[in-house]
C-alpha cells in the first residue's frame, strides 16, 4: 500500500515516537509510507529542528514538509491538495491536524482519511467530532477513548471506530537483576499542565523524609526543567536526583532499563508508551488513576499501583512500600516483560492497523483532478514576503 502520515509538525513527544515506529514497521513489510508535515517543526525550538533534520535524513524524499505558513490563503488550499492527492495513496493516517481541519475536508472525498485520537483531551474530541462524516476510520488508542467516541458518535459512525492500543518494540537492554538501592525512573516532557511533572519535588521530599534510600532519574526537557533543577538541587549535589534532559530513545531505554519503578503522574493520557517501554524492561508501573491508559495498562498487565491523582502522600508510601518489597518487585521482572511484549506488540499493532488502511480503501472516492494553481500577481508577492519570514525561522529546510 502506499501510506501517508499527516501530522502539524515534527516535535519532542509520544505522537512522533509512534508514528517513527509505525513508520519503520509498515516500511519493513514492504508499504510506501510518507511523512507529511504541514510544517517542519515548532519556531524556535531547537530540540524539534534536531527531531526534524534526523527523521528527514532518514526518510529523505519520503519527508515531505507542505511548508503551509508560506502561501497565501487560497494557495494554500490548493497547495495542500495538490501535493497530498499527486502521492496517489491508499490513505492517509491524520494526527494532531485542528489547524488544518478544513483542508483535510475538502480533499475527503477524494482519499480515504483515517483519524488516531491519541489523548483524553478536549483536543482530540475536538478534531473528532469536526471531521465526523469525513474520516472512513478512527482510531482510539485506549478503551476510554473508545468509549467516548462511542458516546459521541452516531449509530452509522460507530462500526468505524476501533480500538487500537500502540505497540511497542522488544529491546535488548533488558536487566534481569538489577543491583542496589530501588532506581526510580520518571520519563516525559517537563510540563505541569499535562504531565504535572512539578509534584515530583514534594513526592520526593516526602520519600526521603521517610527513610527512603533511593535514586531519581528524570529524563525529558521543558518549561518546567529549570524549576526542577532548582527544586532538587540538593539532591542533585549529592547524587541521589540525576537530570538527563532529552535523550534519543535507544539510551533513554538504556536508562530505564536499570530501573526498578515507572513513575508517571499526569493529570491526563491516552495510552502512554513510556509506561509500556518501561513495563517491557521489567519496570513495576506507578500511576496516577487517571480514567485512560493509566488503568487499561495495570488491569491488562495484572501488576503494577495507581494512586489518586495528586495524592503526594499515595506516592510516597507506595515507594516506600516498593522499597521494602525490592526483592520480590526484582524477581517479577521476566514476567512483567513477557506479559507487556505479548499484549503491546508493534508487529501486532501495525497488522491491526494495516486492516483499517485496507477497509478504508475501498470506500469510493472521486477520481482527483490535478491543475496547476493560477496565482495572481498580488499572491505571488505575498507569497514571497511569507517566505522571506519564513526561512528566519526555518533556513533553507
Amino acid at each position: 500500500m502506499r501510506i501517508g502520515i499527516f501530522l502539524d509538525q515534527w516535535r519532542d513527544g509520544g505522537v512522533p515516537v509512534f508514528l517513527d515506529r509505525l513508520e519503520r514497521q509498515l516500511t519493513d513489510c514492504g508499504h510506501k509510507v510518507f511523512l507529511i508535515l504541514a510544517d517542519p517543526f515548532p519556531k524556535r525550538e531547537a530540540l524539534a529542528k534536531e527531531l526534524y533534520l534526523a527523521i528527514k535524513s532518514r526518510l529523505k524524499e519520503r519527508c515531505i514538509s507542505l511548508d503551509l505558513n508560506s502561501y497565501p490563503k487560497e494557495w494554500k488550499k490548493s497547495h495542500f491538495r495538490h501535493a497530498i492527492l499527486s502521492l496517489d495513496l491508499d490513505c492517509l493516517l491524520i494526527n494532531q491536524f485542528y489547524n488544518h481541519l478544513s483542508l483535510l475536508k475538502k480533499i475527503s472525498s477524494e482519499i480515504s482519511l483515517v483519524s488516531i485520537l491519541h489523548t483524553d483531551s478536549d483536543y482530540y474530541y475536538y478534531e473528532f467530532l469536526q471531521m465526523m462524516g469525513s474520516c472512513s476510520a478512527y482510531i482510539a488508542v485506549s478503551k476510554e477513548i473508545e468509549r467516548k467516541c462511542l458516546a459521541l458518535s452516531s449509530p452509522d459512525e460507530a462500526h468505524k471506530i476501533h480500538h487500537i492500543p500502540y505497540g511497542i518494540v522488544s529491546e535488548t537492554n533488558f536487566d534481569p537483576e538489577p543491583k542496589g538501592v530501588l532506581q526510580i525512573i520518571y520519563s516525559a516532557r517537563m510540563d505541569q499542565l499535562q504531565k504535572r511533572c512539578q509534584d515530583l519535588i514534594p513526592i520526593w521530599n516526602g520519600y526521603c523524609q521517610r527513610g527512603g534510600s533511593g535514586t531519581l532519574t528524570i529524563m525529558g526537557a521543558g518549561q518546567a526543567e529549570k524549576l526542577l533543577a532548582e527544586g532538587f538541587r540538593e539532591s542533585i549535589a549529592t547524587g541521589r536526583v540525576l537530570m538527563k534532559g532529552h535523550l534519543s530513545s535507544e539510551d533513554a531505554l538504556a536508562v530505564m532499563a536499570k530501573g526498578d519503578v515507572l513513575l508517571n503522574i499526569s493529570n491526563f493520557e491516552g495510552l502512554p508508551q513510556v509506561v509500556l517501554e518501561g513495563a517491557s524492561l521489567g519496570l513495576f508501573p506507578l500511576l496516577s488513576d487517571i480514567p485512560s491508559g493509566h488503568r487499561e495498562i495495570i488491569e491488562t498487565l495484572g501488576r503494577g499501583t495507581l494512586c489518586h491523582l495528586g495524592d503526594h502522600m499515595a506516592f510516597v508510601n507506595e515507594l516506600l512500600k516498593i522499597e521494602s518489597n525490592l526483592s520480590l518487585i526484582r524477581s517479577q521482572r521476566a514476567a512483567n516483560r513477557s506479559a507487556t511484549l505479548k499484549q503491546y506488540s508493534l508487529p501486532d499493532c501495525c497488522e491491526k492497523y494495516l486492516k483499517v488502511f485496507q477497509q478504508a480503501s475501498t470506500v469510493p472516492r472521486k477520481k482527483p483532478v490535478l491543475n496547476p494553481y493560477k496565482s495572481s500577481l498580488k499572491e505571488r508577492i505575498q507569497h514571497a514576503g511569507l517566505r522571506i519570514k519564513y526561512k528566519r525561522h526555518f533556513g533553507s529546510l
